[in-house]
């Protein structure tokens, strides 16, 4: 099921992009939980990352969003701090199992029905990382906009 009315909204969001090999992931995120923590942050949510690149060569360009208690902490240069990050007019649907071929179906699912009714991507995809009565749960959201792109 894809919802139509979605958004992202979050007070003191600490960012970080980063480039990997797709099965270094968890590496990588892992690593930017320990970097926000290790400069004073205390999360207050579920981490969510934007995959930016379709993976060729399966590299794959995301960035790693968390929102923190702090409203100021001293930022190293490769992260950024978001007083405010919001986004509207989002579609929006989970994934609970087999993340892999669940997601490659989510994004076919999206894509297509944005096709449909004629709407134009303007966001990358966000993974909304959660845990649901203890189990993994990706919510997966892609801005749009009525207007299909010129091609």
């Amino acid at each position: 099921m894809i919802f139509m009315q979605d958004s992202i909204g979050y007070e003191n969001v600490i960012s970080m992009r980063d480039k990997f090999y797709y099965l270094d992931m968890k590496e990588h995120l892992l690593h930017f939980i320990e970097n926000v923590k290790k400069i004073g942050g205390h999360p207050t949510r579920g981490m969510f990352y934007s995959l930016n690149n379709i993976p060729m060569d399966k590299i794959m360009k995301v960035e790693f969003f968390m929102p923190i208690q702090e409203s100021e902490l001293e930022i190293p240069e490769r992260m950024r701090f978001h007083s405010y990050f919001g986004i509207e007019h989002m579609m929006a649907t989970r994934v609970t199992e087999d993340f892999n071929n669940s997601t490659e179906k989510a994004y076919a699912m999206m894509f297509e029905l944005m096709k449909e009714k004629n709407l134009k991507q303007v966001t990358p995809p966000f993974h909304m990382v959660n845990r649901v009565k203890g189990r993994p749960v990706v919510t997966i959201k892609i801005g749009y906009i009525e207007g299909k792109s010129e091609e």
